[in-house]
């Protein structure tokens, strides 16, 4: 009762003050409290902004992915496939330029990086498998072409994996839940094709094996050049041409084993002195057993001074027993240094 009277007794001044000391720790706590709150629900808020914006290209992704594996595994090897091909680049430009666009919270831009890095491989590896299908390439060209797409694209599904780890390690650290998009652009299928298969071991030479390489023999049989020789010294094998800027040389191959050949590359290496000034390949597509077949290899500019040299090889000596005659120099020089 004393104390209830000398609380009435006390002065409006110093009772105001007793309320303010009362009440302001109350108003920090809430205002510390919201500020955490607030600072959480950003925090949320950022993570889903940035979930949904890579959810919705990846969904387009998985899309484009299963397209692509119907295209290359369809028997299909037309007009529609290569335009195919070209729609599944441009989308998938799109989508690695919507990627790039995204602005993350600071704490997932590395998860970003790696999300931006996924998108550009899909969209390297589609380009590049594009381009077999509009390019006249050899078929060991093509094969390594198409291998080096589907790396790129293999590639992308690994840099899409450090990107769920570590979206999912910010996301954990922060108790946020949310599930996210999964993606895979190569199937088992398509990874069979990128997984090379090792080659068999050869199996052991039989002892008459052991000394026979080949059944081939093929020989240089002539050479003439274009314009023709005006003379030749047989003391040292030099052949004399009219003067000249450019110069073909003709060579006619023999085949003088029993089977055809096909495929039968030659080489052309023009030298003045020890040094090499060009060379040129040529090749037959076949040439029968027991016949001649020629071919001109054109254009060469060889020196006015000093002495040149055609050094010539026909197919692949070192497969064959009898090498000697695959072949052949051709030794030359121009009339002005005759005189």
């Amino acid at each position: 009762m004393a104390e209830q009277m000398r609380y009435m007794n006390m002065p409006a001044k110093r009772i105001r003050r007793r309320r303010l000391l009362i009440f302001v720790p109350i108003i920090v706590l809430l205002l510390i409290l919201y500020i955490i709150g607030f600072r959480a629900t950003a925090v949320r808020r950022g993570a889903e902004q940035f979930s949904n914006s890579t959810a919705s290209i990846t969904k387009q992704s998985n899309f484009l992915g299963k397209q692509f594996g119907l295209a290359i595994n369809s028997s299909s090897k037309s007009k529609f496939l290569s335009e195919s091909l070209d729609n599944m680049v441009e989308e998938s430009l799109t989508l690695s330029e919507k990627a790039s666009a995204i602005e993350p919270p600071e704490d997932l831009k590395l998860a970003h990086s790696f999300f931006v890095v996924a998108m550009k491989l899909r969209h390297q590896g589609l380009e590049k498998y594009s381009r077999i299908t509009l390019t006249a390439f050899s078929a060991k060209a093509s094969k390594q072409s198409e291998e080096e797409a589907l790396k790129d694209i293999s590639l992308s599904d690994a840099a899409y994996k450090y990107f769920l780890q570590e979206t999912n390690r910010y996301l954990n650290s922060h108790d946020i839940k949310i599930t996210l998009t999964k993606s895979i652009f190569v199937s088992t299928t398509l990874n069979k094709k990128i997984t090379k298969k090792k080659a068999p071991k050869p199996k052991p030479k039989k002892k008459e094996e052991e000394t026979k390489k080949t059944d081939s023999d093929l020989a240089i049989d002539d050479v003439a050049t274009e314009p023709l020789r005006v003379s030749f010294n047989p003391d040292n094998n030099i052949r004399v041409l009219p003067d000249t800027d450019s110069v073909d040389i003709r060579i006619r191959i023999q085949n003088n084993g029993k089977e055809d050949i096909e495929d039968v590359p030659i080489e052309v290496e023009l030298l003045n002195g020890d040094k090499s000034m060009s060379k040129k390949q040529g090749s037959l597509n076949r040439i029968k057993a027991g016949l001649k077949r020629r071919i001109t290899i054109k254009d060469f500019k060889p020196k006015k001074d000093g002495i040149n040299v055609f050094k010539i090889t026909v197919g692949d000596p070192s497969s064959e027993n009898n090498a000697a005659d695959n072949t052949y120099e051709y030794k030359f020089i121009f009339n002005s240094q005759d005189n």
